[in-house]
């Protein structure tokens, strides 16, 4: 008798063991690109509805979707690709974000780590489909938004075709994933240097001035997280400064009346907190930049407006 305990252990284990390396094996993310990485079906939930798209739109994202895309960025939660002529980025939202990565995640016990980790996932995974979707209600203008895409919503019925890093090709189906689009943006120090190298004062005065708007625009609308400050990147896109990371919506207080937070001493700290760094820049490469009460001053005559190297 004791002797078939022995056995049936023996072989639940072996069971066990066989078992979670298939689950690994089938659950494995892998560095090179597929299908299944980008697919994600059934998530849709009504509370994550647009509106309608005009024909206006719907044109635009003919033109977008019409183009081939290369590989330009992968993170943990989406990857990225840039089309062919460079205007447009496509974020897909990886599969391992929103699904289980194991099978033991099904089974609802309280010692179940894997079942644990599995609404830790759809916890993040609703969280991040309201930021997209506030984002795209709110702040298309501030973020670059051109599209938000949630699975069984409106029917896309199109296909865009992805090249991966070996340059072979993949056709998606659009209607089976979750993606935003985002126009592609210029990193704002490389672009500011480049303005001041080609005496370009105006863009320079025009692309500084828009990153107060931008400021301005994301605390008034609450979407400016005063803990992650010190990491506020502008970038620009048709010289004019946006937010790439799309987070949550803060409740935050409201700007006073007429607030003109590069010019007034009124503005909330956090603002001013903001663009310590990008003053910083401006002070050590071209201190003509920097505002004042009346208007921007131009660089010296004979002065090409940059002092030392540029670092940003």
């Amino acid at each position: 008798m004791l002797r078939r305990v022995y056995f049936l252990f023996a072989f639940a284990l072996f069971g066990l063991t066989i078992a979670a390396g298939l689950d690994r094996l089938l659950h494995r993310g892998g560095t090179k690109f597929s299908l299944r990485h980008v697919h994600t079906s059934n998530l849709f939930s009504p509370e994550f509805s647009i509106p309608a798209l005009s024909l206006q739109k719907k044109q635009q994202l003919e033109e977008v979707f019409s183009q081939k895309f290369l590989p330009y960025n992968k993170g943990i939660r989406s990857e990225a690709f840039i089309s062919e002529d460079g205007r447009y980025v496509l974020h897909f939202l990886r599969r391992q974000s929103v699904k289980a990565k194991s099978f033991l995640a099904y089974l609802p016990f309280a010692f179940n780590p894997y079942y644990h980790r599995l609404l830790d996932t759809k916890k993040h995974a609703t969280a991040t489909m309201q930021a997209w979707h506030r984002a795209f209600l709110h702040l298309q203008e501030e973020m670059a938004l051109v599209y938000v895409h949630f699975d069984n919503q409106e029917r896309l019925n199109h296909k865009v075709l992805l090249l991966d890093e070996n340059l072979e090709s993949h056709y998606v189906d659009l209607d089976k994933t979750l993606f935003y689009v985002q126009r592609h943006a210029d990193l704002f120090y490389l672009k500011l240097s480049d303005f001041i190298h080609h005496q370009e004062w105006e863009k320079a005065k025009e692309a500084v001035d828009s990153v107060y708007t931008l400021l301005e625009s994301l605390f008034e609308k609450g979407a400016l997280d005063t803990q992650q400050l010190v990491y506020f990147e502008p970038f620009l896109v048709d010289n004019r400064a946006v937010q790439l990371d799309i987070g949550p919506l803060y409740p935050r207080d409201r700007l006073p009346v007429n607030c003109s937070c590069h010019r007034r001493g009124d503005c909330p700290k956090v603002l001013f907190e903001a663009t310590e760094r990008m003053r910083l820049w401006i002070e050590q490469h071209a201190p003509w930049l920097q505002k004042t009460d009346q208007s921007l001053e131009s660089p010296p005559l004979g002065q090409s407006g940059l002092n030392g190297d540029i670092d940003p």
